[in-house]
């Protein structure tokens, strides 16, 4: 299968243009070519159309090859460019190769033209492809550094067990060294070591590649905060271990769990008061109940025995009356005794409350 080339072609002969064509089909190339002999024509044709490659003559009238690959370079476009001359000194081709020219060759001996534009477009290919790879990283680079420089978060970069390599803006605002003197440090220097937590979860992180806890960081100025950390391993592109540990200052946080958990304590002995002043509010209703109206109704129930007993002259309708009255002040009774236990059982206080319920 042929290999499709678009080819713009230098050269004020018309021959030996022709020559140049039919050398590259010869190659194996499928050739679509045009043909140009002053400046302006060549700056009009790289405006026009993307070309695979450029072969130039180094001798045309009014113009020339060093002025092509001028032109060809000032377009800031990267196009493989090869002189095919008939007539050049090996100093005049040197100079043009350092000029920008790919290579060069003579029109009588044109046979190694296919190998050398094979050549320039496989360079071209992998130059093509390290300038795509290139900018991917650069933009990757770009994208951490602004994800890095730009977190709330305290960021470290540092082998597992060495010196830290890298820090961000927030790691300075957290602890208060400048990223030079994060430099001098290790990990040890920015937590709190005494933590056995800490050296459990760095066992855990060098095994399973990550890990997440709460510690006690810090300050260059010796104050020691609460912190999360959440760390992980990745390999950076020689194959050693680096180690990206992200720090939040979780004081906050904890002010926060440690005023709710107040507050909560507070709603706590709020209710037990109101719960101890209903039950002792009920306590006093029922004994009030139970015992200023009940010996009431008892008094009213002996007066009207002792009316009864002292009546036996009264007509029986009479007694009639002091009997239902009697009726009527046991009811009474029996009321106030039933409506004391219910606000508060009298076993209760007495007896305790597995006696009261059974």
């Amino acid at each position: 299968m042929k290999t499709k080339l678009h080819v713009l072609l230098c050269e004020d002969d018309e021959m030996d243009a022709a020559l140049v064509i039919r050398q590259l089909e010869k190659e194996n190339f499928e050739v679509a070519w045009d043909r140009v002999d002053n400046a302006a024509e060549l700056t009009e044709a790289l405006t026009r159309e993307v070309w695979d490659i450029v072969l130039s003559d180094f001798n045309i009238p009014g113009f020339g090859g060093p002025q092509a690959l001028a032109i060809v370079k000032h377009s800031g476009l990267d196009i493989p460019f090869i002189l095919v001359s008939g007539a050049i000194g090996e100093e005049t081709a040197v100079g043009m190769m350092k000029k920008g020219a790919s290579d060069y060759l003579m029109k009588g001996s044109l046979q190694r033209l296919g190998e050398a534009v094979k050549r320039e477009l496989e360079e071209f290919r992998i130059r093509k492809a390290q300038q795509e790879a290139e900018s991917i990283i650069r933009a990757n680079e770009e994208k951490y550094r602004a994800v890095i420089d730009n977190s709330l978060y305290a960021i470290f970069l540092a082998p597992p067990a060495g010196r830290i390599q890298e820090s961000n803006p927030a790691a300075t605002a957290m602890f208060g060294y400048t990223r030079e003197e994060f430099t001098q440090l290790d990990r040890y220097s920015i937590l709190d070591t005494n933590d056995d937590n800490l050296h459990a979860k760095i066992i855990e992180r060098d095994e399973k590649e990550r890990m997440k806890g709460e510690f006690t960081g810090i300050r260059k100025n010796g104050e020691r905060f609460p912190c999360e950390v959440a760390s992980v391993l990745f390999h950076d592109i020689h194959g050693n271990r680096i180690s990206c540990s992200m720090i939040a200052d979780i004081s906050a946080r904890r002010n926060a769990e440690q005023q709710l958990r107040n507050t909560l304590a507070e709603m706590q002995q709020l209710s037990e008061h109101l719960k101890n002043a209903r039950e002792d509010e009920r306590k006093f209703i029922a004994r009030e109940i139970h015992d200023e109206v009940g010996q009431l109704a008892t008094a009213i129930q002996l007066q009207l025995h002792l009316l009864k007993l002292k009546s036996a002259d009264l007509s029986e309708a009479g007694l009639e009356k002091i009997d239902r009255s009697m009726e009527l002040s046991d009811m009474m009774i029996s009321s106030i005794r039933r409506i004391a236990t219910s606000i508060r059982p009298i076993a209760l206080d007495e007896r305790g409350l597995n006696d009261a319920l059974q």
